[in-house]
């Protein structure tokens, strides 16, 4: 049993559930360790800030957290996705008469990374694709991942392991699928996600670390420009944890090795499967 769909074992959604209609719902990607489900409340929590912005009924949570542990007792570590959709509807984009709401959970295997995007970093270059900007969906971690999909197919072919993407003002987002990171004299600088992105789980993690740690936290709109006189940049997420940048485009960050980013990817690694 690797995929439920609203609490049964199959792998057959219906042609008129609108997640696959119109990209209408939400998921997020939490990871399995030791048969525990790593930041359930936070990664509940999501899914009803995210369900609530786009008006879908969230499942209950007895239902979510069944359906969890029945995938984890069957098949242990991994990761597991949880995809809500409004459900099934005719033609058309009105809503009104959608549903009932579609659960799908999803188990997968942990991915084998090479040890050294932990170690020494990867390779990562600058997309030509740009991100839309939509004050009210910015945040979302929604179904419409065309762009990053497109952004991905960029690095096809090439030695970089991740991409990071502009918006339209030319300001830097996120990675293809991470949050992203710059440090520089004792400030921690990340993006202003209030038009575009989706503001992980890890995130959040990241700056409560640095503020432990005495270090600044810089929200802000930044540039492309502006990664050239930072010491060292990384990229998380919930399944990675951190990999630090060795190399952005022709930029090379001597300090992907900082104290600092190694205690805060061992900080990480707490939740994570590496």
């Amino acid at each position: 049993m690797k995929i439920l769909i609203n609490g049964k074992e199959n792998s057959d959604i219906s042609v008129n559930d609108r997640g696959l209609q119109f990209g209408d719902g939400v998921f997020t990607t939490l990871t399995v360790k030791n048969q525990q489900a790593m930041l359930w409340p936070q990664h509940l929590q999501r899914l009803q800030h995210d369900c609530s912005v786009l008006a879908i009924a969230l499942p209950q949570q007895n239902l979510l957290e069944q359906d969890i542990s029945k995938i984890i007792q069957t098949n242990g570590d991994g990761i597991v996705k949880i995809i809500i959709t409004r459900g099934p509807s005719e033609r058309g984009y009105a809503a009104s008469q959608a549903g009932p709401t579609s659960r799908i959970i999803k188990w997968s295997p942990r991915p084998d990374w090479p040890t050294d995007y932990f170690e020494k970093g990867i390779e990562c270059t600058w997309c030509q694709t740009l991100l839309c900007e939509n004050p009210r969906l910015a945040g979302v971690k929604h179904l419409n991942r065309l762009q990053n999909v497109l952004a991905r197919m960029e690095l096809d072919g090439t030695s970089n392991a991740e991409g990071l993407i502009l918006n339209t003002q030319g300001q830097i987002i996120e990675a293809i699928s991470a949050n992203v990171f710059f440090y520089k004299e004792n400030t921690l600088y990340t993006p202003d996600l209030s038009l575009a992105g989706v503001n992980g789980l890890m995130r959040a993690q990241v700056l409560q670390y640095a503020t432990d740690q005495a270090v600044s936290v810089d929200i802000r709109p930044l540039h492309r420009a502006f990664v050239e006189s930072a010491e060292a940049a990384f990229i998380t997420n919930t399944v990675i944890g951190l990999w630090p940048l060795a190399k952005l485009g022709p930029h090379v960050y001597d300090k992907a090795n900082s104290l600092f980013l190694k205690g805060l990817q061992s900080y990480l690694s707490q939740w994570t499967l590496y």
